[in-house]
């Protein structure tokens, strides 16, 4: 069995650099995700198949076949479940509805290989950082300073599936499948 979800790769920005920098000054309770690692998950698979990656792929490509191009705007900071006591620290995405629907799209189709369908509502964002234990009090003001910064714009131009190792150094992604969205005059 491999570790594996579906996601949408995302270029470290120059504002966004900062942040990631801004969280690793934070002590050891704050852990910055790596700025190669930077990622919008669509769909979690966890323990898959190898023997399903074709499948999964061809499904990603069916799902996503009429879909375009679309250019998101980084913006905005938050906490899950919330800043008062954060567990992840996240940038918010707007105009993603794309990947709203991408995202629906891969429950209803991957529910018949037997990964079932998400029950949380999905709102697309980028984790910057896990918070263990107790969070340094600099990161509640940090992110409030943040709430509707503006982080930059950026092209979602594929959909990957992607294998996920868990190393003692942070986790590996590895990209199995690409899918390349319409190239839509963008």
């Amino acid at each position: 069995m491999i570790r594996t979800f579906i996601g949408v790769r995302f270029p470290v920005l120059n504002f966004l650099q900062r942040v990631l920098s801004d969280l690793s000054s934070m002590g050891r309770a704050v852990k910055p995700v790596s700025a190669d690692n930077l990622h919008v998950t669509l769909k979690f698979l966890g323990d898959t198949d190898p023997m399903l990656v074709p499948k999964i792929a061809a499904t990603i490509d069916e799902s996503i076949k009429e879909l375009s191009m679309v250019e998101v705007q980084v913006m905005g900071m938050g906490a899950f479940p919330n800043i008062a006591r954060p567990s992840v620290v996240w940038a918010g995405l707007q105009n993603a509805e794309v990947l709203a629907d991408i995202k629906s799209q891969l429950d209803h189709r991957l529910e018949p290989l037997g990964f079932q369908p998400e029950k949380r509502e999905f709102t697309p964002h980028l984790t910057l950082a896990r918070v263990r234990s107790r969070p340094p009090n600099e990161l509640r003001s940090f992110i409030l300073e943040n709430q509707k910064a503006e982080f930059g714009y950026t092209t979602v131009r594929s959909v990957n599936l992607f294998q996920s190792e868990l190393t003692p150094a942070g986790p590996k992604y590895s990209v199995l499948s690409s899918s390349a969205l319409l190239d839509g005059g963008i």
